[in-house]
């Protein structure tokens, strides 16, 4: 921060001046995690804090217009919870009035990265108002290594894309109660269906590669059938797998097959008949049949596994009497 910017005015606020719900400068994400039906330990502990050593850093705050109103800079919590504890007025410091929402902002960024680590979502947010404020090379080659990032526009691009995110998304994301690579690929999702998409993922205990294969499966059923994304989420089949006395691991996979027949009908009948003919075989323990991959161009296979010669020696009689086999023919076939 530049040096003509200070120095700061210090002075007693009342709290029944300050607007809290006006806050474009307070970079915490998610801000609800501390109080307005957000988790409370933390906002608790602070106050408990407080109320013992009293408020050791002062609210940075800005003044309205004529309106007599205080926007919080800076220290969002620990005006909650001085509120929290019945305080009438907060010992501030008042940014001049001449200082522009750039130098503001600037302050307000300095201050929080000298005792926050920002998570991805407050990176993606805070790249996201910079370049509202300063040219793309200079929030590349001067911001993104004081965020933890490096200096490529690449890195830029990517991570400002989760600051698209609804709340409900980010805040689980910016918390890693979802991981951000499961919101990168739903910021590709069309706004309309985004939300109830992940509500949706979030509703069994897929995996995280399940994630993505359903994300994969529902978008391209939408795009092929020319159908919105949200309504398949609700086709009857679904509704059935969610209702049923399943129990939710049952459930995700059931649903996961679900889509994957949905998307890949012959793909799926194909598979469906080769299991049927390979229980014809009637296998021994231990000898296991494996097609190609998606019985495109490759090789079938077997594994076979045994614990001593004699049941090697058996194996191989078997494998060798497969070559007759019609049904073994049928299957090769198919």
């Amino acid at each position: 921060m530049n040096s003509h910017i200070l120095p700061l005015t210090s002075r007693f606020i009342e709290l029944a001046k300050f607007n809290p719900q006006h806050r474009p400068y307070v970079i915490r994400y998610p801000f609800n995690q501390h109080h307005e039906g957000g988790t409370t330990g933390h906002l608790e502990e602070l106050a408990s804090s407080i109320r013992h050593y009293g408020l050791l850093s002062p609210v940075i705050v800005q003044e309205g217009g004529g309106d007599d109103e205080v926007f919080i800079v800076h220290g969002a919590r620990r005006f909650h919870a001085c509120q929290s504890l019945g305080w009438s007025a907060l010992p501030c410091q008042v940014v001049p009035s001449g200082m522009s929402a750039q130098e503001v902002y600037r302050l307000s960024l300095s201050v929080f990265l000298s005792h926050h680590k920002p998570n991805i979502i407050e990176q993606a947010r805070i790249i996201q108002r910079l370049q509202a404020f300063f040219p793309q090379d200079m929030v590349i080659q001067d911001f993104l290594p004081r965020l933890g990032l490096l200096p490529q526009r690449k890195v830029l691009e990517r991570v400002v894309q989760l600051a698209e995110l609804e709340d409900e998304i980010a805040q689980d994301v910016a918390v890693g109660k979802a991981d951000p690579q499961l919101g990168w690929r739903l910021v590709k999702v069309a706004p309309a269906a985004r939300l109830a998409l992940y509500r949706f993922l979030r509703r069994l205990p897929f995996t995280l590669s399940q994630q993505f294969e359903i994300l994969e499966y529902v978008q391209e059923i939408a795009l092929r059938d020319h159908t919105p994304l949200e309504s398949l989420l609700t086709l009857q089949p679904v509704l059935d797998i969610l209702a049923s006395d399943l129990d939710q691991r049952q459930k995700a996979n059931s649903i996961r097959f679900f889509w994957r027949a949905r998307r890949y009908p012959r793909l799926t009948a194909i598979e469906e008949e080769f299991s049927r003919e390979k229980k014809l075989l009637r296998l021994p323990e231990q000898l296991e049949l494996y097609p190609p991959h998606n019985f495109e161009h490759g090789s079938y296979k077997f594994e076979l596994k045994f614990s001593d010669l004699a049941e090697f020696r058996q194996k191989l009689d078997f494998l060798n009497q497969l070559v007759t086999n019609g049904k073994f023919n049928n299957i090769i076939k198919s």
